[in-house]
């Protein structure tokens, strides 16, 4: 667990046999607990610290948020641009 601007931040681990899956999850300053629709194949802090930075985004297609798509929505912060951020 740690804190990153006011956010709770915690990093589950769902383990398989044959795969390990990470479950992001985020307590925001008014108490309202999320999970970060981010990639389960990895357990990067920065990737969670990316997605609080940009609000909280959504994932744009059928798979979860992933660094790319989290670079690529930093870059395009508008609302057209950001639609052609997920790969």
């Amino acid at each position: 667990m740690f804190d990153y601007k006011d956010h709770k931040c915690r990093i589950e681990y769902d383990r398989e046999d044959d795969n390990v899956k990470t479950w992001f999850i985020v307590k925001k300053p008014n108490g309202q607990e999320v999970y970060a629709d981010i990639n389960p194949y990895n357990d990067d802090e920065e990737l969670m610290k990316m997605w609080i930075d940009l609000d909280y985004p959504q994932r744009t297609g059928r798979a979860p948020l992933d660094r790319n798509d989290l670079l690529c929505l930093m870059e395009n912060r508008t609302i057209y641009q950001r639609e052609k951020c997920q790969s």
